[in-house]
């Protein structure tokens, strides 16, 4: 039987990276993490390649202030 309720998957409970990262490959929309799974999730060149990107983009656009200053 099927009520079409508008729900959200959050994921939990993992014991490696790799179920975390399938989880989202198959849409879950959030889950709870350690630090320590956040921190093997962004180590990447990739990531560290995109944030350094970006702060040079926000320093040519807004200098040396920060988000709280828009705030």
């Amino acid at each position: 039987m099927q009520y079409f309720y508008k729900t959200k998957v959050l994921g939990a409970s993992f014991r490696t990276a790799d179920e975390i990262e399938r989880l989202a490959g198959v849409g879950c929309h959030a889950v709870t993490i350690t630090p320590e799974f956040f921190d093997l999730l962004i180590k990447h060149p990739s990531t560290n390649e995109s944030l350094e990107m970006f702060r040079n983009s926000w320093k040519n656009a807004f200098g040396d202030s920060q988000i709280t200053d828009y705030l």
